[in-house]
């Protein structure tokens, strides 16, 4: 197939900042986030897994349910349940009681499934 030129699960990102992005930073890429392959440095171009199910640092009081949407709070660079201040990152994958400290998402870009709302 002629058109065909990769299959989106990862994307090609310049890092168009003046530090290095670390290997499993969260990254807004405006539609959606992605996670960075491997450290990508400044002015260089890396790669971010924009879909799958990944763990990433949570809010503690937070609770949630497989499916809840989650949302980045890119003030505190976790994940959270509250809408209010933050970006949409995708689903809940698992379940999350309070005062566990990490978090299971399911990425928005995912195949299938909407950018986050800004």
């Amino acid at each position: 197939m002629k058109t065909f030129r990769q299959s989106g699960h990862r994307l090609d990102y310049l890092n168009e900042g003046s530090i290095t992005i670390a290997s499993g930073a969260v990254v807004d890429i405006g539609v959606w986030f992605g996670i960075a392959v491997a450290n990508i440095l400044a002015g260089l171009v890396g790669v971010l897994e924009v879909s799958g199910v990944h763990e990433l640092a949570a809010t503690a009081a937070d609770a949630w349910a497989v499916g809840d949407t989650l949302y980045w709070d890119a003030a505190n660079l976790e994940l959270t349940d509250a809408a209010s201040g933050n970006q949409e990152i995708g689903k809940a994958a698992t379940n999350k009681a309070a005062a566990e400290v990490l978090g299971q998402v399911i990425l928005n870009g995912n195949p299938g499934t909407s950018g986050h709302n800004t």
